[in-house]
C-alpha cells in the first residue's frame, strides 16, 4: 500500500507503524461531520480511552476535548500538566490552560486553577498567579483531586505561601 502511495505516512525506520496522509485524514473527518455529525462525540470519546488505557493520557486529552468533556480534560490537565511543565514543556501547559479560559467553567475544576496558578506563579506572572489563585479558592470543594484529595484547600494553602503576598505570618500560617 505505501510503494503504491494510498495516503499512508511511515512512523518507525523498520515500517511497521504507519498513519494516514494528514489530506486523507482531512477528508475523512469532513466526510463524517457532514454525513454523520452526531457519530463525532463519540468517536471521540472511544479514541480518548483507547489512548488513556494504552498509555498515551495526552493524546487522549486532544480526543477528550474534541467530544466536549470538559470533567475529562480538566482531569488530565491536572495530572499531564505538572510532569510536563517540569520537563520543560512551558507552551505546552499554556495551551493547556487556555482551554480553561472562562472564570465560572473554571471553579468547577480546583485542580487545574491551582495548577494555572502556580505556572504562571513559576513563570513570575504575579497577577496572572493571583487570578488563578482566586479562582481556585471560590471552587475548593468542587470534588476529588487527582491526587484523592477532597478538596483543594491543601493545594491552595501552599499555593499561596509560596506566593507569600500577605505577608510571613500568613505564609506561616498556610
Amino acid at each position: 500500500i505505501e510503494r503504491s502511495n494510498l495516503f499512508l505516512v511511515p512512523l518507525d525506520r523498520h515500517r511497521e507503524w504507519y498513519r494516514y496522509h494528514h489530506l486523507f485524514h482531512d477528508l475523512l473527518s469532513r466526510e463524517l461531520t457532514e454525513t454523520e455529525p452526531e457519530l463525532v462525540p463519540e468517536l471521540h470519546r472511544r479514541a480518548a480511552d483507547w489512548y488513556e488505557e494504552n498509555g498515551d493520557p495526552e493524546s487522549g486529552l486532544e480526543h477528550a476535548d474534541a467530544s466536549g468533556d470538559k470533567a475529562r480534560v480538566a482531569r488530565l490537565v491536572a495530572s499531564l500538566a505538572p510532569p510536563a511543565y517540569q520537563s520543560g514543556r512551558i507552551k505546552t501547559v499554556e495551551a493547556w490552560l487556555d482551554r480553561f479560559g472562562d472564570e465560572a467553567e473554571l471553579e468547577y475544576y480546583p485542580a487545574v486553577a491551582v495548577i494555572g496558578g502556580w505556572i504562571h506563579a513559576l513563570q513570575g506572572q504575579a497577577t496572572d498567579a493571583e487570578r488563578w489563585l482566586d479562582i481556585a479558592m471560590r471552587g475548593a470543594d468542587n470534588g476529588a483531586l487527582p491526587d484523592g484529595s477532597t478538596s483543594a484547600r491543601p493545594w491552595i494553602a501552599l499555593l499561596r505561601a509560596a506566593m507569600c503576598e500577605d505577608g510571613v505570618e500568613q505564609m506561616l500560617n498556610d
